[in-house]
C-alpha cells in the first residue's frame, strides 16, 4: 500500500512541472531568452517574439528554439516530491 502512494507521488511530481509550463509567466532574460517552469525555469525559449499560445511551442518551427534543461527539471521533480511527501506525513499524523 505504501509503495502505491510513493509511486503515485513520483508520477504527480513528474507531471506538475510540465503542467506548470501552461500557467507560468515568462521570465525574460535579455531580449531573446524567455524561461518557463515551476518551481525553477527549466524550459527556455530562444527568440525575439514569444508564441501567443503555449500550444504553439510544439510546432516544428518553435521546437528548434526550445532548450529543455533536464537537470533542472529533475531538480524540480525532486523538490515537488519532497514537498508532497512532507504534506503526506503531516496529513497522516493529523488523521491518526
Amino acid at each position: 500500500m505504501i509503495n502505491y502512494y510513493k509511486n503515485k507521488l513520483i508520477v504527480i511530481s513528474m507531471i506538475l512541472p510540465l503542467v506548470s509550463l501552461f500557467f507560468d509567466k515568462y521570465k525574460d532574460i535579455g531580449s531573446i531568452r524567455h524561461g518557463l517552469g515551476l518551481p525553477f525555469k527549466f524550459l527556455w525559449f530562444m527568440g525575439k517574439t514569444v508564441p501567443n499560445s503555449r500550444w504553439l511551442f510544439f510546432l516544428p518551427d518553435n521546437l528548434i528554439k526550445i532548450n529543455f534543461r533536464v537537470d533542472i527539471y529533475l531538480f524540480c521533480v525532486l523538490i515537488i516530491y519532497l514537498f508532497l511527501n512532507i504534506l503526506e506525513k503531516i496529513y497522516l499524523k493529523l488523521n491518526n
